[in-house]
């Protein structure tokens, strides 16, 4: 069975531990024990999923579901072997509680028999042991909690980048497509100023031709009349 340094760090700082765990009484299939509790800022099925997994990593002990109703899961491990707890055979009873969306309270108590149930003072060392073990889980939570979600972030952050990225290149892409079409524009313009001169140019041409022509048909009618008449003579 691994042992747990970080169990023995908690055992001397009691004080601390003192301030987040507290003394209290549940039930466990409706048998009343007394127990310590500890209040964790999550959800309890994350609570639950993590608190399987702590005895497992930690202990290698598995918990078994003891019973469950709407607000509670409560777990058993029959006669085992934690040395900092006892040298004996132990039970261990544990319960995560719902108390809203994103508070949950975790109970955990250690009984040697149904009338030998661990508290502090019949059983010290053991009862200090048990506050040890939840501000541990306390640690192992909020650690494995808070490293998801900041993978996820990160994730999210690095899928982001990606994004911007792609859409940085495709919109240099856009940009480039955008100045040429506006430098074709430009030059669409030029040409179409230099065509309205030449058509200007061209339009002023054709009236003074139009103008003289109606001149030289007016003399040549002029010339015709002024030859009928003197050759009619």
């Amino acid at each position: 069975m691994r042992f747990s340094l970080l169990l023995l760090i908690c055992l001397f700082t009691l004080p601390l531990a003192a301030q987040n765990t507290r003394a209290t009484k549940t039930t466990y299939d409706k048998d009343g024990f007394a127990a310590l509790s500890l209040g964790i800022d999550a959800d309890h099925d994350e609570v639950e999923d993590k608190w399987d997994d702590f005895w497992d990593d930690r202990y290698e002990i598995d918990i078994d579901k003891l019973d469950k109703d709407r607000n509670s899961i409560a777990y058993k491990a029959e006669q085992v072997i934690l040395p900092l707890v006892s040298t004996k055979a132990i039970d261990v009873y544990s319960k995560v509680e719902e108390l809203s969306d994103t508070e949950s309270r975790v109970y955990l108590t250690f009984a040697f028999s149904s009338a030998d149930v661990v508290t502090e003072r019949n059983h010290p060392q053991s009862y200090r042991a048990a506050q040890a073990i939840l501000e541990e889980f306390r640690t192992y939570f909020y650690t494995s909690y808070f490293d998801e979600q900041m993978a996820d972030v990160r994730k999210d952050l690095d899928d982001m980048r990606d994004d911007s990225t792609d859409d940085s290149e495709d919109a240099q892409k856009a940009r480039k497509k955008i100045d040429k079409y506006e430098k074709k524009i430009a030059d669409m313009q030029r040409k179409i100023e230099d065509l309205r001169e030449e058509v200007g140019d061209e339009l002023e041409s054709a009236e003074e031709k139009a103008e003289r022509a109606r001149a030289l048909e007016g003399r040549l009618r002029d010339l015709e009349t002024r030859r009928a008449r003197y050759l009619r003579g």
